[in-house]
């Protein structure tokens, strides 16, 4: 069976088990979310030029909520490359990021006024507020009220960064959005 066969059966399986202790839920949807954002990483191909022997580069921005669980993943791999957290402190250091998590706090305005930096950067940009990807994100990932993940798709937004997203996950995305910066 192909590789990527068993990563999303494994990312499918992992979306849909839901927690069962009610004082954890915070918790483990907060490391839900950081396992889903790693699984993602495996789906999304940079162009070959950014990939070969760099570390992928996951920033956070200022005030993200629960910083140390990101250490969960930093230093893991995939597809073959390190992933290393990093917290911005300014505006400035976006187009060093190979992929930014902005959290719920950070309004989808920030995406939009930073979208060509973005984009001419081909840096993977992955939110959880609502209508992030409708607003020109990449990925929109959230968590339901069922405990099971949300997938939102912007391809638009993705082909304008060079990126390419694996069409087994659009096949799970909820929507699929084509247009690009509002």
């Amino acid at each position: 069976m192909p590789a990527i066969v068993i990563c999303l059966i494994y990312f499918s399986v992992y979306m849909l088990s839901a927690p069962n202790a009610a004082s954890a839920e915070y918790t483990n949807k907060d490391t839900s979310k950081i396992q889903y954002l790693f699984q993602l990483t495996k789906f999304i191909h940079w162009p070959d030029t950014l990939i070969r022997d760099t570390p992928i580069k996951l920033c956070l921005l200022p005030n993200t909520p629960k910083q140390d669980s990101w250490q969960k993943i930093n230093l893991k791999r995939s597809q073959g490359r390190e992933i290393r957290i990093h917290y911005l402190s300014e505006e400035n250091d976006l187009q060093t990021c190979t992929i930014l998590f902005a959290h719920k706090g950070m309004p989808n305005s920030f995406i939009q006024k930073n979208y060509y930096t973005l984009v001419s950067n081909r840096i993977l940009s992955i939110g959880e507020r609502e209508d992030f990807a409708k607003d020109g994100g990449v990925v929109e990932l959230t968590m339901t009220n069922e405990n099971t993940l949300d997938l939102k798709i912007n391809l638009k937004t993705a082909t304008e960064a060079g990126l390419s997203i694996d069409a087994n996950l659009i096949e799970i995305a909820s929507a699929v959005f084509e247009q690009g910066h509002p």
